[in-house]
C-alpha cells in the first residue's frame, strides 16, 4: 500500500477513533504471525515486522507494520497539540 493512502486511513482512523491519539509508552517489534495490521486490515506475514505498541492515553494495545506505525506516530503528532487535546480545525 503506498504511503499517501496509508496516511489517509490512519488520519481517517484517528478521527473515528478507531486508532488512538496518546503517544506510544511501550514499542516491542517482532515477527508478523498473520494478524490484521490495526492501521491497514492487511495481515502482518511472518517476514514483515510487527510492531507493538502500548498507547498512553488509553492504555491500549496496537499493532502495526512498521511503515503504518511510522505513519501513525507521524499523523497523531500533527493531531496532538502540547496541552494534550486533538487539534480542531481537522
Amino acid at each position: 500500500m503506498d504511503k499517501a493512502r496509508v496516511q489517509e486511513l490512519v488520519r481517517r482512523r484517528i478521527t473515528n477513533r478507531r486508532l488512538p491519539l496518546g503517544r506510544a509508552v511501550g514499542v516491542r517489534e517482532m515477527s508478523g504471525d498473520g494478524q490484521p495490521c490495526d492501521a491497514c486490515d492487511v495481515p502482518i506475514t511472518r517476514g514483515e515486522t510487527l510492531v507493538l505498541a502500548i498507547v498512553s492515553l488509553e492504555w491500549k494495545s496496537v499493532r502495526f507494520h512498521l511503515d503504518c506505525y511510522r505513519a501513525w506516530d507521524a499523523e497523531r503528532q500533527t493531531l496532538f497539540s502540547d496541552n494534550g487535546r486533538a487539534r480542531s480545525g481537522r
